[in-house]
């Protein structure tokens, strides 16, 4: 990356240390009350045979739902009214897993009705794609790419908007698991190419989890510094929402959802709810509330 760059690094990890500062605070559990939001399979006008290839990657914005799928198949829909919009192939993230989405900042241009979608390739070589979607279509305008060293077979990609941070998050060598925090590219940033390279002198922060922490990463998002991660499969143990500190680090939570009986994928909030793409089929949407505080922890 270019000097300017650099010093825009060093800024952000200021603006990062300032942040944690002040975000430290003894995580309050929720309710985690569930209820059903949408039931993808009863969309009739789904057509593309990838959507049978599992649900993965999710990302709600202004109340629209992006589903992703196994290969790329992207399922639009109106999430408050429970209707189907439309059904593309993704454009960059086409033939890759598209494990995880969520939305940035930055638009594509003036055009745009929605932020860039960064979607997460998760196998090698690990990129992710940022992509400018609509209702009717998409346009892959940069590929995040990471160089460096410490993560060995997949990575994820989510999005801090609020405090504008992209996270990695992959495998060690060890088989742990490794969060990584850099300063999230802006278009203007895209090589020739139009790809953004990042390496380890681009690292703002990153803690690393030992094998056995997490059973089955699935998505990862980011609410008010914590990463709400769902992980698990049900035909090989037990499913949870683990909810995690960026301010250090440490675990905050960890909620068992086995009373769903699918394979969680995406994750997303939008408003006090916490959303989650559950495989079944074409997949179903359920959302937590992570806004009402918990009498006690509750143990399902």
């Amino acid at each position: 990356m270019t000097e300017m760059n650099r010093l825009l690094t060093s800024a952000a990890v200021f603006l990062c240390l300032a942040t944690s500062a002040t975000a430290q605070r003894q995580y309050t559990v929720p309710t985690y009350e569930d209820r059903k939001e949408i039931d993808l399979n009863d969309f009739i006008e789904i057509k593309n045979q990838y959507s049978w290839h599992g649900a993965q990657g999710m990302a709600i914005h202004d109340g629209y739902l992006f589903a992703l799928y196994h290969l790329g198949d992207c399922v639009v829909a109106d999430l408050k009214n429970g209707k189907f919009i439309n059904e593309y192939i993704i454009a960059g993230a086409a033939k890759t897993h598209c494990n995880n989405a969520s939305f940035g900042v930055e638009y594509a241009d003036s055009t745009s009705r929605f932020p860039l979608l960064y979607v997460s390739e998760c196998g090698r070589p690990m990129r992710c794609f940022v992509i400018d979607v609509s209702t009717e279509g998409s346009r892959h305008i940069q590929t995040v790419r990471y160089v460096g060293s410490g993560i060995t077979s997949y990575c994820d990609w989510c999005v801090d908007r609020e405090n504008r941070f992209l996270y990695a998050f992959g495998m060690t060598p060890e088989r742990g698991v490794v969060l990584k925090r850099f300063r999230l590219p802006s278009l203007a940033e895209s090589d020739a190419d139009g790809e953004v390279l990042l390496g380890d002198d681009d690292i703002l922060w990153e803690h690393t989890y030992p094998k056995g922490f997490f059973h089955i990463t699935q998505g990862t998002c980011i609410r008010d510094n914590y990463m709400y991660c769902p992980t698990g499969y049900p035909r090989a143990g037990s499913c949870y929402i683990h909810v995690l500190d960026l301010t250090d680090g440490h675990p905050a939570d960890k909620h068992n959802i086995d009373r769903i009986p699918y394979e969680p994928e995406g994750v997303c909030t939008a408003g006090d709810r916490l959303y989650v793409f559950f495989g079944h089929n074409r997949g179903e949407i359920h959302s937590f509330d992570i806004g009402t505080a918990a009498n006690e922890k509750l143990d399902y």
